[in-house]
C-alpha cells in the first residue's frame, strides 16, 4: 500500500494480485483529510506489474480529487 497527500486528500492505493500474476488497484481517498469522509474507487483493469497498477491508481485518485475538490 502506498499513500499520497494531494490537495488536502489522502490517497491510498492498495494492489491485489489476481489470476496469472496480474495486479489490480483499489484506490481509497480520505476526502478533505480533516473531515475524514471516505471514498473508494474500484476498477477492473489489471496490470503486469505492481508499480504500473499503483501509478494508474494514483492517476485515478488525482483525477477524482481534481473533479470533486476545490
Amino acid at each position: 500500500m502506498v499513500r499520497l497527500l494531494y490537495k488536502g486528500n489522502l490517497i491510498t492505493v492498495d494492489c491485489t494480485r489476481k489470476n496469472q500474476g496480474l495486479w489490480n488497484p483499489t484506490v481509497g481517498i480520505r476526502w478533505n483529510y480533516d473531515n475524514a469522509s471516505d471514498v473508494k474507487l474500484l476498477t477492473d483493469k489489471v496490470f503486469k506489474s505492481n508499480e504500473k497498477a499503483e501509478t494508474f491508481g494514483f492517476q485515478m485518485g488525482k483525477a477524482w480529487a481534481d473533479e470533486y475538490t476545490c
